[in-house]
């Protein structure tokens, strides 16, 4: 709790126990000392009424996540609210729930936490390194040959951070997409899962630094060097070089009778609509759950673009040959067909 000058209250940072619409959720991770993730719930009810609650209500709400992350379920788009407005929406704070009704809501229907998050927890619990220690580490730029020999192993992965229409435009073959520009590290996590898993990453000039933050602040240090590309490099000079066809809502709306078509959103987001015939194979079961004749074509789409060439990306890697992406996602899909 922070105070102004006039020792007057003046904003709250709340971490990951009040979100803004939302609470953080129990046993993301693991169970704490025997608590079940009803106890948590009770003890979260007990914070956030007898402690949040009963503050100022023109103080500012900051909270430690966002829409998107996996510490809550339905958080709102919004970074910053006052807490007034948060007693009026936010279901832990408005009175509509007692503590009894506030677990169960809760608990009910908890999303599985994302494999890395036990890891996290340990590096919380025991220590990790210091990130000037891994940034000396993994700021180590590789040249063709270097990356060559680095390459034959096939525990190495090769991480490509640059701009979805870069990747698309050209890649190396059998690099995995996950772009800075977007949900970067949560989907590194939940798509590369151990924390531990060797790294190789391509990024665009003066972004190195980023990069290797950005993974640390999840654990993912095992940085073994990077490529960073202007427009001078040459990406031939290093591996074999792959294009994905990407196409605009309009060409997909008018040509998709002849191949399957797969949404890779969330569950809840298919469930609030989608296109016509559309699977859905959310992004992070994408690895594990397609089953279909990798010569054959599939179209791919997610909310705006960015999932989808993960999606797409993990499939090249695993031998799929004939992938399509949708531009912009059902938010361009939908603006078409509503």
């Amino acid at each position: 709790l922070l105070f102004d000058q006039n020792n007057k209250q003046h904003s709250i940072f709340t971490g990951d126990t009040l979100f803004l619409g939302d609470v953080g959720i129990p046993d993301v991770a693991q169970r704490y000392k025997g608590l079940s993730k009803q106890d948590l719930a009770s003890l979260l009810y007990d914070s956030i009424n007898m402690k949040i609650k009963p503050l100022d209500d023109t103080i500012t709400v900051y909270p430690g996540h966002g829409a998107g992350s996996a510490c809550g379920k339905s958080m709102m788009k919004e970074t910053v609210d006052l807490l007034s407005n948060q007693k009026v929406v936010n279901y832990s704070l408005n009175g509509k729930l007692n503590k009894d009704e506030f677990v169960q809501e809760l608990t009910q229907n908890l999303p599985d936490p994302p494999p890395y998050f036990p890891s996290n927890v340990k590096l919380n619990q025991e220590g990790y390194s210091d990130l000037d220690d891994i940034l000396k580490k993994s700021l180590k730029k590789i040249d063709p040959i270097n990356f060559k020999e680095l390459m034959s192993d096939d525990s190495i992965v090769l991480l490509d951070t640059r701009k979805t229409d870069q990747f698309v435009k050209c890649h190396l073959k059998d690099s995995i997409y996950i772009g800075l520009d977007g949900r970067f590290a949560p989907w590194v996590g939940e798509i590369l899962k151990d924390i531990n898993t060797p790294i190789v990453f391509i990024c665009e000039l003066n972004r190195e630094r980023e990069v290797i933050t950005r993974l640390s602040r999840i654990g993912f240090d095992n940085c073994l060097g990077y490529i960073s590309l202007d427009n001078s490099t040459n990406l031939e000079l290093y591996h074999e070089t792959n294009s994905l066809e990407s196409i605009d809502p309009k060409i997909f709306i008018k040509n998709n009778s002849n191949s399957k078509i797969l949404d890779v959103r969330t569950k809840s987001e298919y469930n609030n609509g989608s296109f016509k015939n559309a699977i859905n194979i959310p992004l992070n079961k994408i690895d594990s759950s397609l089953s279909y004749p990798k010569d054959k074509k599939l179209q791919l789409f997610c909310a705006g673009g960015y999932r989808s060439v993960i999606a797409c990306s993990i499939l090249l890697k695993n031998g799929y040959t004939n992938l399509v992406n949708v531009e912009k996602g059902y938010s361009g899909i939908k603006k078409l067909i509503s």
